[in-house]
């Protein structure tokens, strides 16, 4: 009797396992996205994405997919990939109906919403105020004497490094920068990266590499990765609290804080007091926490692209120099001087077309009633996702796309400038953009008008190769190195 209840079971648990293998199957065959271009495997999982997504090559795997079927392409059951800058514009146009996806909410730090993983476009737009004059262009002459401040410490730190030590790891002195000049301008304190050349904010890579699920339903499982996950984001709450109540408290008193204009924080405590209810204290804890991170190995990352890629072609480091010099510029320059620097501005948007720090996906669901796309009908609720790895790599909008060329931005086309996604697009264009285009502009004038313009590419010492400087797709994408050494 015992044989024949487990025989039972046994035939019962398979035709269990072939019904529903014959499901998935057949939502394959018929889903929504079936008859869009794509490797069959896509109909039916989304597990080699993931395996690139831990290798971080998803960038260069969608990209070779794209060569394959084409400007849209199904990589999952319920996403396609789009590389048509056309068909991104329109996804990214400001009030486009295509709304932000689970996978930011995946990003944030904890449960509250803040202006960066938020879907909801009337509460991006009541924060987005918030940041609206500060971010601004015209205000960036408020921020500059402090970015100053630091990349004089930056240069100081790093010339006597190489003096003691005989090379130098950009990307870890870039960093340095970025997290003090972030923390100043997030919670009005300077973190004291470069004093000590050392980083205490990590980044939360596992989370999106390794997991991909659904974040707000497993945050709170007691066992490895969450927990270690939910130990990063205490660490990191701990870290901007302590700064958010030293600068309340430096308000009170009328001191330092009273007089520190940051891009959001005094701004959401003048409202907070102003409005009782309006901004809740986890909103202002997540909102600060995401500014201190956002502008960080972002813009460090892709300063040392722009200063490997300098050290590499000297012919455009020369044309650089001439600029500089011709240009006449004070000790300090200023916006205006700046402004002076067209090679340089050609040059950076060479460097971050390339070796932006945002080449990966940018996720979006399609609206209500579905959206025709590159040709093909995608319904409502599927995932698009922009890559912009490829889109910059459009060879019909950008000839001979591989080629690092600063001279094609002299007579740079329409078509070109709406293909630039470096910053995202639309209503959700990163915030800080004008601040992390000063900031670059600053250290790499600052680092051609030193002892540091002789440097050379530090090939050889301890593993550093041409080899590690492709780019890892991660939160922010790195060289695969990860460092850049000069000497």
């Amino acid at each position: 009797m015992d044989a024949i209840n487990v025989n039972v079971a046994g035939i019962g648990a398979g035709l269990f396992a072939a019904t529903y293998t014959a499901y998935h199957v057949y939502v394959g065959l018929t889903g929504p996205l079936a008859s869009l271009p794509g490797p069959t495997w896509s109909k039916f999982t989304g597990l080699p994405v993931v395996y690139h997504i831990y290798r971080g090559t998803r960038m260069y795997f969608l990209h070779d997919l794209h060569k394959r079927y084409g400007p849209i392409v199904r990589v999952t059951p319920n996403e396609v990939s789009i590389s048509d800058p056309k068909a991104a514009k329109e996804i990214h146009k400001f009030r486009s109906e295509y709304l932000k996806t689970q996978f930011y909410e995946d990003a944030s730090f904890d449960e509250a919403q803040n202006v960066f993983t938020t879907a909801d476009p009337v509460y991006h737009a009541e924060w987005r105020k918030l940041f609206a004059k500060s971010v601004s262009q015209s205000n960036l002459i408020t921020f500059q004497p402090l970015i100053q401040k630091y990349v004089d410490i930056l240069i100081r730190q790093i010339e006597r490094e190489r003096r003691e030590q005989g090379y130098v790891d950009l990307v870890k002195w870039f960093k340095s920068l970025t997290s003090d000049v972030t923390g100043e301008l997030s919670v009005g304190s300077s973190l004291g990266m470069l004093e000590t050349g050392e980083r205490v904010m990590p980044l939360n890579i596992l989370r999106l590499a390794l997991w991909q699920g659904d974040w707000s339903k497993t945050r709170h499982l007691p066992c490895f990765p969450f927990s270690t996950l939910r130990g990063v984001s205490t660490r990191l709450n701990s870290v901007a609290k302590a700064y958010i109540d030293d600068y309340r408290a430096r308000v009170a008193a009328g001191g330092a804080g009273s007089t520190t204009t940051t891009i959001l924080l005094d701004r959401a405590l003048e409202t907070q007091a102003r409005e009782k209810g309006s901004i809740s204290e986890h909103e202002i804890l997540s909102n600060t926490v995401i500014l201190m991170l956002a502008g960080t190995d972002t813009t460090a990352n892709t300063l040392a692209y722009m200063l490997w890629l300098l050290f590499k072609f000297p012919d455009i480091k020369a044309q650089l120099d001439e600029e500089i010099d011709e240009a006449r510029l004070p000790g300090k320059p200023g916006i205006e001087d700046l402004a002076k620097l067209k090679y340089l501005d050609y040059f950076m948007l060479e460097v971050m077309r390339l070796y932006g720090a945002a080449p990966g996906r940018l996720p979006r669901k399609v609206p209500k009633g579905g959206r025709d796309i590159c040709g093909y009908f995608v319904p409502a609720g599927m995932t698009v996702s922009t890559l912009g790895f490829s889109i910059s790599r459009d060879p019909v909008v950008y000839p001979e796309p591989d080629t690092f060329n600063p001279d094609r931005w002299a007579d740079a086309t329409t078509a070109m400038k709406e293909a630039d996604f470096s910053f995202g697009g639309g209503t959700r264009i990163c915030l800080g953009m004008h601040i992390a285009n000063l900031e670059m502009k600053m250290v790499v004038v600052a680092f051609l008008r030193s002892s540091l313009s002789d440097a050379q590419l530090a090939y050889g010492i301890n593993g550093y190769s041409e080899q590690g400087m492709k780019q890892l797709e991660a939160i922010a994408a790195r060289p695969w190195g990860p460092q850049v050494l000069v000497r």
